[in-house]
């Protein structure tokens, strides 16, 4: 299993964010992830947990252009089942 994390968002951001992943799993036909999403203060932080690493690693390659211009950062790590 492994998990895309992003923090520090705005809540526009998280929504914009969530449009994009889900384009791209419907559009590569990749299995929804798990979502959680944690408000930490002012911001929010969006965890995906995807049970395959490839489809983690094809949704955040997928991810870069729109988390760059923003300046978000982009984390993927492999996690525990």
């Amino acid at each position: 299993m492994s998990a895309i994390t992003m923090a520090d968002l705005s809540a526009s951001d998280a929504e914009e964010l969530l449009v994009e992943v889900w384009l791209l799993l419907e559009k590569h036909q990749v299995a929804s992830p798990k979502v959680a999403v944690k408000s930490l203060s002012n911001h929010l932080q969006i965890r995906l947990r995807f049970t395959l690493k490839e489809d983690a690693d094809l949704v955040r390659s997928g991810l870069e252009d729109w988390t760059e211009k923003r300046g978000i950062a982009c984390a993927l790590r492999d996690i525990a089942r």
